[in-house]
């Protein structure tokens, strides 16, 4: 009975439930860019404080009016993380961690699977507007959804899932308008491309290929209706006005908001702490168009044919488009160019480290929508073998960027993301998931009951679209049955994150940790000992579960100078505290076993707390390495934790502090090696840690002070970035 009602299940509800449920699997739920954490540090500060203002990262730096830092880039996505930092605030509430920002950013982080299942379901609307056929539609919103670059950036924090549904609403009501003629889409139209802009100022380009062709659709109408020349313009007046009044509002929210941070209405309002025209300037002589052209359509790192391979048969489809619908077709054309000339202009159109041409995902469903028209007579059944050998490459392609995690491999090798280099991480086990992880004990994957859970759903649902696509027509829909089945789905699914993800979230980070251990030792079995090292040291920051092997391992690799040990006999001889901000000896909290340093200040209020050895006899002009392990947790004050060296000339004269080691936010186990040569007058050595204007906790353990001997071989291991 349950199973006869479920053929009334609408094809919107099956697709979104399905994608939503495939981006959860693959989702990274952490932040791993500065400028991620800058939108979301915006976020958190206007629920948290009521303001924008955040704490400074290494990042990001900004200063505004006030005197502290401020983001530069637009409100739009920062506004819409609003609501889900909320859900992840009271989760925390509920099911305390010990920092919540890991559960604020794993519910944040819900916020691109959302939206992009979203564009999957506006993409299969919009290919049915078009005249598509039922099941055309269908199997091209699963193409968008699983073969195109449009996959792994559903697992991120970028904007380009909601830049890629503003464009493709805008795209759609326009359509709708010029069916319809009804007044409601245009303002929708002004709506959606005012908050395209809101998001991302640079997108204002795409308005006036709108305006221009609203502006035929209304001209068009009105000469079939036989309106007269003033009538004529009057309602192309009225639709123009209809369509910019919402983009000024929003534009004027912009303002507002930039002269709140920076007391002018025009700095920030383009991504940067400047005037945008300034910036375009500025930057300008810096571009290289023809390599850009180039490097964007055929290179093996960003060329877009590569990193969505089913868009090769776009051309063809829009082609057997203009010669169907010319009007529309040129439109879509003129979007994808004006979208396509202003990232050839850019000096940065590589897109930085991101996986594949990060700044052409938000055309994605434009390449792939007049694919629509090469399967709209019986005679075009060739094309299907052709688009389905496709689809399969663009599948794998799609499926080692949503399992690999950019930030790890800039970290170890220093490089943006390519295709082969992530397959070849890849291949060594360093994917990134909330749900699938690697051990090294036992059957070595592991699924988390959550991730069960997800792909048993997802198996269930893609039985059901099967059943569906099978039609050749849509069956009736319910909105009950449609209601019914969306929210016990998402029910079911959230019940289960929150018991399997949410709860047990330290447990999930370290079995994340256990996963880059695996692949740290495939590295080292290779040879490969600079990579093998960068995986060792970020399943340590993970808090991994084989912390000893680890940092055995590591030490092993990354050794200590060649020389004099020289011991750090009274490492407290000095303690200094201020307010509630305390020290001790911990000895439950180590990576030695021999006990850690531990600092702690309470949370949301500045202090310092440090301790510093008795002074240590040193010879000028002399090289000394530094070496230990740090911790920390929920460091999100003004200032850091941190190991230094002070010198002086045995008088207090000539001072100098060198910070060794800084370290802010949470983190499991870092271990830190630096060498410094003393000044000419340097006579003694102080060692000092502590927290230095800041809340949180630090623990220090394994300090070791080595006098380099010159006369001995000292040992260079090649460290990430590893080429």
């Amino acid at each position: 009975m349950i199973f006869a009602r479920l053929r009334y299940v609408s094809a919107i509800v099956l697709l979104f439930l399905f994608f939503f449920s495939l981006y959860m699997v693959t989702m990274s739920g952490a932040i791993h860019y500065g400028d991620e954490m800058e939108k979301y540090r915006v976020a958190q500060s206007i629920i948290e404080r009521g303001d924008f203002t955040f704490r400074p990262t290494a990042q990001r730096n900004v200063i505004g009016v006030s005197g502290r830092t401020v983001s530069g880039y637009e409100l739009g996505q920062t506004l819409i993380e609003v609501p889900f930092y909320v859900l992840g605030k009271l989760a925390y509430t509920i099911f305390p961690v010990a920092d919540s920002n890991w559960l604020t950013m794993l519910w944040v982080g819900l916020l691109n699977p959302v939206i992009t299942a979203l564009v999957i379901v506006l993409f299969f609307k919009t290919a049915r507007l078009l005249e598509s056929r039922f099941t055309v539609s269908f199997g091209l919103a699963l193409v968008l959804g699983l073969s195109t670059i449009t996959f792994p950036y559903s697992r991120s924090f970028t904007r380009e899932p909601l830049l890629m549904l503003f464009l493709l609403w805008a795209l759609y009501t326009s359509f709708q308008f010029s069916k319809t003629f009804t007044q409601r889409w245009l303002l929708l139209t002004g709506l959606t491309l005012g908050s395209l802009v809101f998001t991302k100022f640079i997108h204002g380009v795409v308005i006036p290929i709108f305006l221009l062709y609203l502006l035929i659709v209304i001209f068009q109408r009105e000469q079939q209706r036989g309106a007269s020349a003033p009538q004529t313009w009057t309602a192309i007046l009225r639709g123009v006005l209809v369509v910019v009044a919402p983009g000024i509002l929003f534009l004027i929210a912009q303002m507002l908001y930039a002269f709140a941070r920076f007391g002018n209405l025009t700095s920030g309002l383009g991504g940067l702490p400047s005037n945008p025209i300034d910036v375009i300037i500025r930057l300008l002589p810096l571009a290289t168009p023809v390599e850009a052209t180039w490097g964007l359509l055929f290179s093996l790192d960003k060329s877009i044919f590569l990193y969505s391979p089913p868009i090769i048969l776009g051309l063809v489809g829009w082609w057997r488009w203009w010669r169907i619908q010319p009007r529309d077709a040129l439109f879509v054309l003129a979007l994808v160019l004006v979208e396509f000339m202003p990232v050839t202009w850019r000096w940065d159109w590589a897109g930085g480290t991101w996986w594949g041409p990060r700044y052409l995902v938000q055309i994605t469903p434009l390449f792939v929508l007049p694919l629509g028209f090469l399967f709209n007579s019986n005679g075009d059944k060739r094309w299907i073998g052709i688009l389905s050998g496709l689809a399969a490459i663009g599948f794998l392609v799609q499926m080692v960027g949503a399992l690999v995690n950019d930030r790890d491999y800039l970290d170890v090798t220093g490089l943006g993301s390519t295709l082969l280099g992530q397959a070849g991480f890849l291949s060594r086990g360093a994917f990134d998931s909330l749900v699938l992880y690697l051990s090294p004990e036992g059957f070595p994957v592991r699924i988390n009951a959550f991730g069960v859970l997800l792909i048993a759903g997802i198996l269930f649902l893609a039985w059901l679209i099967i059943k569906r696509w099978r039609q050749d027509e849509p069956s009736q829909s319910s909105w009950r049955a449609d209601g019914i089945f969306l929210t016990s789905v998402l029910v079911i699914q959230m019940i289960g994150f929150i018991i399997w993800v949410v709860v047990p979230y330290p447990q999930v980070l370290a079995a994340k940790g256990d996963t880059r251990f695996v692949a740290a030792n495939n590295f080292l079995a290779e040879g490969k000992r600079c990579e093998a090292i960068g995986f060792y040291a970020q399943a340590l920051e993970r808090d991994t579960h084989y912390q000893t092997q680890a940092a055995a391992r590591l030490e092993q690799l990354w050794q200590p100078a060649q020389g004099k040990l020289i011991p750090i006999s009274n490492p407290m001889m000095w303690i200094d505290a201020e307010g509630e901000a305390s020290f001790e000896e911990d000895s439950a909290i180590t990576i030695t076993g021999n006990g850690s340093f531990r600092f702690f200040a309470p949370a949301d209020k500045d202090a310092s707390v440090s301790i510093a050895s008795a002074p240590l006899p040193a010879v000028p002009n002399t090289a000394y390495e530094l070496s230990g392990w740090v911790k920390s947790l929920a460091i999100y004050g003004s200032g850091y934790g941190v190991v230094s060296i002070f010198e002086d000339d045995g008088d207090w004269g000539n001072e100098r502090t060198t910070d060794i080691k800084a370290i802010d936010e949470t983190s499991g186990w870092q271990l830190f090696r630096k060498t410094i040569t003393t000044l000419p007058t340097t006579r003694r050595l102080f060692v000092k840690m502590g927290l230095y204007k800041t809340y949180g906790t630090l623990w220090v353990d394994g300090i070791q002070l080595i006098q380099v001997d010159p006369n001995l071989p000292q040992p260079h291991p090649k460290l990430p970035p590893c080429k």
